[in-house]
């Protein structure tokens, strides 16, 4: 916990942010209470199953977590034309499958959050 702790506050007081500490110690605060109640009472995932937005919206959690550690400024989605037909896709009832190049349980934040202003349905859903 304590690494996790560390390699978190370092990322996000690299973006340069004059809030960082409060950032840090915000999210971080609710992380590791999360872990706790994990540790205390796991929640076990069904092969499917809709999003949970309450009464804890882990989605805007995960976001929120997330956001700090992304440059912006020299960040982009490529192709964004496709996430548009995606977008299209999705809303008409089809189903898209992504890929990533690699493995990391950010990777679903990661892409909403470049997505969110562009493709808000992909973003959130």
């Amino acid at each position: 916990m304590e690494e996790f702790y560390r390699n978190y506050k370092n990322a996000v007081f690299q973006s340069g942010d004059p809030a960082a500490a409060e950032t840090v110690l915000s999210n971080m605060a609710v992380a590791l209470d999360l872990v706790l109640l994990d540790v205390e009472d796991p929640f076990v995932f069904q092969p499917y199953h809709k999003a949970l937005r309450e009464p804890f919206d882990y989605y805007m959690f995960g976001q929120n977590y997330i956001r700090p550690l992304i440059d912006f400024r020299n960040s982009y989605v490529g192709n964004l034309s496709l996430f548009y037909e995606i977008e299209e896709k999705l809303k008409q009832g089809h189903n898209v499958v992504l890929f990533s190049n690699h493995q990391t349980e950010a990777d679903p934040a990661v892409i909403a959050l470049l997505l969110e202003k562009t493709n808000p349905h992909i973003a959130e859903n």
